[in-house]
């Protein structure tokens, strides 16, 4: 995965190559303060969130330049919860403590998923999950150097 090239100054950020045609960032490659509705602060990478619902991700490496930005652009924050990051952790090669599964359900509870649905949800992708993660265990393992 290659990493989008752009830069962050005092009052716009400049995309450079923005790879998805279709993104507002790839026809505008300037995106004004007033363009932008929201920073997104979760998971791995944040976001900002433009045109009503898309979502331009950035690099963590870049968090805090992104922070700073929305903070002297009086942009909103907001950190979300990554509803299907906890419903597919299931299938990742962790373990994880009691307190851990209890805060995870009651974020998704707070989202309006029940474990009930949760546990509906892993049972339909399961097949396709394991599939996925094997097959990335296979290829990694036999890629020529």
């Amino acid at each position: 995965m290659r990493r989008l090239k752009y830069q962050i100054d005092a009052d716009n950020i400049h995309f450079h190559d923005y790879p998805y045609e279709c993104s507002y960032a790839y026809k505008a490659k300037t995106i004004r303060p007033s363009n932008i509705l929201e920073m997104v602060d979760y998971f791995g990478m944040p976001a900002i969130c433009i045109n009503g619902n898309e979502l331009v991700f950035m690099s963590a490496v870049d968090r805090k330049a992104l922070l700073r930005f929305c903070k002297a652009n009086a942009i909103p924050i907001n950190k979300r919860i990554d509803v299907w990051s906890i419903i597919l952790d299931e299938f990742l090669d962790t373990q994880h403590t009691q307190e851990w599964i209890q805060t995870s359900m009651a974020q998704l509870n707070s989202c309006g998923i029940s474990e009930a649905e949760c546990q509906a949800l892993r049972h339909e992708v399961a097949e396709r999950m394991f599939a996925y993660n094997f097959w990335q265990l296979y290829t990694n393992l036999h890629q020529t150097p």
